[in-house]
């Protein structure tokens, strides 16, 4: 059956921000029963936007009706990623590449050690975050406390550039992008750091994965040989099962999942500026989410 309050009668508000809410709701039951997972309507998608004083990270609406800034662009903000309610972010609002929280309308500093504190993703349970540090020297990985900040293990150790973790749904491996064998590719180990093993060998420039939350395909972006960005996936089970996703339409970059694992929002510039794209998981039905420009790096709220 479908949920409470949405498959009988009821009384709204003359607000439009109520009637969507309830469509939303509706929608999703009906993706549900169909599918027997709930649809992504009402998640949040949050993005850098560019804009002329700097980069403020933004929350899109599914439906692009409704863009809210979050964190204001009067120093540069980089690489949202949003889980669990809980915004990170690297900024440069007090001088470095620091790592940052936003909830419940409050930024708080999480690691602003010397050199690069970026890239974090926090894992299925919300218990571990991993991210990018720097402060002894190459760039690693590292678990923390995604509330402290505190350093719990070191997950790489390497001279090469170690940077961009996603973790798979079920929290046991990590995937990166590593150029210690010369270019930048996707690479999978165990979330306590073992047996690190390279997972791209079709293309020379591979950046930016996203585990899917069905666990079944990583979605990233890869340089083809004219110099253009596209999206892929690859199966981490059979990395043999490379599947390109767009083609033809300009650069088009930093895939990121949708809670149901069913869609990919991205960013592209296939009208001459950066907009937010939403395309099916096969890539086929491929529409446009915001309008202005200037729109990068979207994580799509689990």
């Amino acid at each position: 059956s479908l949920a409470e309050g949405v498959d009988q009668s009821t009384t709204l508000a003359r607000d439009p921000k109520a009637i969507r809410a309830h469509v939303h709701k509706f929608v999703n039951q009906v993706i549900k029963f169909y599918t027997g997972t709930v649809g992504f309507f009402g998640s949040k998608i949050a993005a850098v936007r560019k804009g002329a004083r700097g980069k403020s990270i933004v929350y899109v609406s599914t439906d692009g009706r409704s863009t809210t800034s979050v964190v204001k662009g009067t120093k540069t903000n980089l690489l949202p990623h949003l889980a669990a309610g809980k915004l990170f972010f690297t900024s440069y609002r007090d001088g470095g590449p620091h790592l940052f929280t936003y909830e419940r309308g409050k930024i708080k500093k999480l690691s602003s050690r010397r050199g690069l504190n970026m890239g974090a993703s926090l894992s299925p349970d919300g218990r571990l975050l991993v991210a990018v540090l720097s402060y002894q020297g190459s760039s690693d990985l590292y678990l923390l406390n995604p509330n402290s900040g505190e350093i719990l293990r070191r997950l790489t150790r390497h001279k090469s550039i170690d940077i961009s973790p996603t973790w798979s749904p079920d929290g046991k491996q990590i995937a990166f992008v590593s150029d210690r064998e010369g270019s930048p590719q996707l690479w999978v180990m165990n979330a306590d750091g073992s047996n690190k093993r390279r997972l791209t060998y079709q293309g020379k420039y591979n950046q930016s994965p996203d585990w899917s939350p069905k666990g079944d395909q990583i979605a990233y972006t890869s340089r083809d040989e004219n110099f253009v960005f596209d999206i892929f996936t690859i199966d981490p089970n059979d990395p043999s099962q490379v599947r390109r996703l767009t083609q033809n339409q300009g650069n088009n970059e930093e895939p990121s999942f949708s809670p149901d694992g069913r869609h990919i929002v991205f960013s592209s510039a296939r009208t001459g500026r950066s907009e937010l794209y939403i395309m099916t998981g096969d890539g086929f039905t491929q529409r446009r989410l915001t309008k202005g420009g200037g729109y990068l790096t979207p994580s799509w709220g689990r």
